[in-house]
């Protein structure tokens, strides 16, 4: 899922993905493993193609999500949960409003799919016969289409944690990755492989200049730092890019056709993992990340271009408080993807220009941020404002002001742009 990250706590993640927070719906009825007959909804032929399209890419085993799907046994012992997550809409986890912007690989499942499953629940859950499943296949595409650089950290990374305390399940780690370019080059397609799948939440890549990258790693004794917001190498936005991310579930980015990100010779990536600990002790891990770049220089190089308020300050408990800046577009450009960003106590984000409506994500999510990649590129002409709005619970004592650490808060959107 997530074409992610790419991002509220922990607990609040276990209940969404069918945690034992959640209760079983009363209006269901007991299984009955019995022959199915015609007009029956029965998991091999009618819920299987669903769950390998939208569940199986997190509920899978040893998977980030808290059970698997990935058989009839288990999802029949979880069906109630199912029916319940589907019906509330909170699973598959996707954030736009549906009314504002028109998005690619959108997760939200159809009326008539929910309907299917939540049939299948009350008809007993029913296994059917296994000869009419569709063929196999894997949840998502696994791989690119070419792999131009594979590339890894230098050593594995245990996370810090205890999944035994719930103040202690989630641990936000950097590390530099140095693609040791000969030449500039435009990566146009971008693959993140988890080393353990259970335990990797979300992925951030962020494009630094390699002497910022390494005197914030000099800063710290062991290899890679604790990061949260962003990589925290300081420098300007102008100087900091973005490959993406990825969340579970996520299939490798291919960046809309004739785009692409410029990756400088002496830019190294700085990767950021989320790793949770929900579904288990911390294990070494070794997250991989693939790389496609382009056979000749992109038509159309593109950047994250930001819109960003920085003088927020949310009072200590503010429900609902809202703030709003508005910019003008330097110049005309076309808008194919935006990235909406707030820390835990965010609650609604949107931006829109004078002419379109760019994102609006009414229930914020941390752990579910990601890129999303519009239909059709927006354009935007030079001058022309856009309206960023974001609003905060502060469930907090603290007043909630800009800033990089798990305290703090943000007001971000950014905009996969050309020029």
């Amino acid at each position: 899922m997530a074409r992610l990250y790419l991002l509220c706590g922990a607990v609040l993640f276990s209940t969404a993905l069918g945690g034992c927070a959640s209760q079983p719906m009363a209006s269901m009825v007991p299984f009955d493993d019995g022959p199915t007959t015609d007009g029956q909804v029965t998991w091999n032929r009618d819920v299987l193609p669903i769950a390998r399209k939208a569940c199986q890419g997190c509920h899978i085993k040893d998977g980030i999500a808290p059970f698997s799907m990935a058989s009839y046994t288990e999802a029949k012992d979880k069906a109630d949960l199912i029916a319940q997550h589907v019906q509330d809409k909170t699973m598959p986890p996707w954030m736009p409003d549906p009314s504002c912007g028109s998005f690619v690989d959108d997760r939200r499942l159809p009326d008539a799919e929910i309907k299917t499953l939540v049939d299948w629940v009350a008809g007993g859950a029913l296994e059917g016969d296994p000869a009419t499943a569709p063929p196999g296949g894997d949840a998502v595409p696994q791989h690119l289409d070419k792999v131009s650089a594979t590339l890894e950290p230098d050593a594995v990374y245990t996370p810090i944690g205890d999944p035994n305390d719930p103040n202690k399940l989630d641990d936000y780690h950097c590390t530099i990755i140095d693609p040791k370019l000969d030449a500039d080059q435009d990566v146009v397609a971008v693959e993140v492989e988890p080393g353990v799948v259970r335990e990797v939440h979300h992925v951030i890549l962020f494009t630094v200049p390699a002497a910022d990258a390494h005197n914030k790693d000099a800063s710290t004794p062991e290899a890679g730092w604790t990061c949260f917001g962003g990589p925290e190498t300081g420098g300007s936005f102008a100087s900091m890019g973005s490959l993406g991310g990825w969340v579970p579930g996520m299939p490798p980015t291919y960046f809309p056709a004739t785009t692409g990100i410029h990756l400088k010779k002496g830019d190294v990536i700085v990767m950021q993992v989320h790793y949770n600990l929900l579904n288990g002790p911390p294990l070494p891990d070794m997250t991989t990340i693939r790389l496609k770049y382009a056979d000749t220089p992109v038509e159309k190089r593109a950047l994250f271009y930001p819109a960003y308020n920085v003088g927020f300050a949310v009072p200590p408990h503010a429900e609902g408080y809202k703030s709003e800046v508005s910019q003008n577009v330097p110049l005309d450009v076309q808008a194919w993807g935006i990235t909406p960003h707030m820390h835990t106590q965010g609650k609604h984000i949107s931006l829109k220009s004078s002419s379109s409506c760019l994102v609006d994500v009414p229930d914020w999510n941390f752990h579910w941020q990601q890129t999303y990649f519009y239909q059709s590129p927006i354009t935007l002409k030079a001058g022309e404002p856009v309206s960023l709005s974001c609003t905060w619970n502060n469930t907090t004592g603290n007043t909630l002001t800009f800033g990089e650490a798990t305290t703090d808060e943000m007001c971000l959107a950014f905009m996969y742009v050309t020029f």
